[in-house]
């Protein structure tokens, strides 16, 4: 299922970049297993930078506990487009293979977060932008999506709040236990709304 786009207005070149690139949408790997040397083994190649970020959605007011999230991401120099997992909680593996927060290697550039997926539904749309370097550990923080409905005299409208705040106490325990070292080097740099906070659009929820 997939939601009506959110509306986020940017600059014409911008757009253009996203769409015109030649790239195509790749998965970063999720590092499940030895994330610490996997990440320490990257930042040693010194090609590529690592990124954390978390992913948060609430509907109608209620933390919505999405066991499989993603961001799709964009890079404005050159194109390139990937999606990097942000959450794996299935009751059944629980606490095994378990992450809170998104973690992975990307090279340098500027990005901007181009989608959100929670489980079988995608919020698209341009949400935030970063910057990273390579050899560089940043926090980008959370990207958060509050979604309530709003009932008119013949037609329900949603309404789409997003914000950007500091990890959760729980990603940022997460990230302590699993990525000890890298995570202790983190600079903290937090992403940007790409567009206007709130957006709203017809129909129900």
């Amino acid at each position: 299922m997939t939601r009506p786009g959110l509306l986020a207005a940017c600059c014409g070149t911008l757009f253009a970049l996203l769409v015109s690139g030649f790239a195509y949408a790749q998965d970063l790997q999720s590092w499940f297993s030895n994330p610490e040397e996997n990440a320490q083994r990257t930042l040693s190649e010194g090609k590529q930078g690592v990124l954390f970020v978390e992913t948060i959605l609430s509907e109608q007011g209620q933390l919505r506990d999405c066991y499989g999230m993603e961001i799709g991401l964009a890079r404005l120099n050159d194109g390139w487009k990937g999606h990097m997992p942000t959450r794996s909680m299935h009751p059944l593996l629980q606490p095994f293979n378990s992450i809170l927060g998104g973690v992975a290697g990307i090279f340098p550039g500027d990005y901007v977060i181009n989608s959100i997926k929670c489980e079988r539904m995608v919020y698209n749309g341009l949400q935030a932008r970063f910057r990273i370097r390579a050899g560089e550990v940043v926090n980008i923080g959370a990207i958060r999506f509050d979604i309530r409905a709003r009932d008119g005299f013949f037609v329900r409208t949603t309404v789409a709040h997003r914000s950007t705040e500091p990890l959760s106490r729980d990603t940022v325990a997460y990230f302590k236990q699993a990525y000890p070292k890298t995570f202790s080097r983190a600079v903290n740099r937090p992403m940007s709304l790409v567009g206007p906070p709130d957006a709203e659009y017809k129909g129900g929820l």
